[in-house]
């Protein structure tokens, strides 16, 4: 029998779909999705928020920025990398963890 790697093992994958997760009109989609998630969830600054599969903090970066506790789980160092990177350029504090979610 054979050890086949799941495809969502497969680092490969999600280089060769991170274009499209991430475009730069998603990108900017995130500051909208964050308020109506803030607004929904009846959310107060500093609460503490679990953002899983982060990907490269779309999310998690403009939660932070906007005054909440954020940790980033991702199973793709690549993306958490990324991720880490932009959060230290804007100068905001979250905890990336790269970890798969199960």
């Amino acid at each position: 029998m054979k050890n086949q790697t799941s495809w969502y093992d497969q680092d490969q994958f999600w280089e060769i779909i991170e274009p499209f997760l991430f475009s730069e009109q998603r990108q900017i989609d995130a500051k909208d999705e964050v308020k109506n998630l803030i607004k929904l969830l009846k959310m107060k600054k500093n609460d503490r928020i679990l953002d899983l599969c982060c990907g490269i903090g779309r999310h998690s970066i403009e939660l932070a920025r906007m005054g909440f506790q954020v940790i980033g789980v991702d199973r793709t160092s690549n993306y958490i990398e990324k991720a880490r990177q932009d959060a230290e350029l804007k100068k905001l504090e979250i905890d990336f963890i790269i970890s798969d979610m199960r």
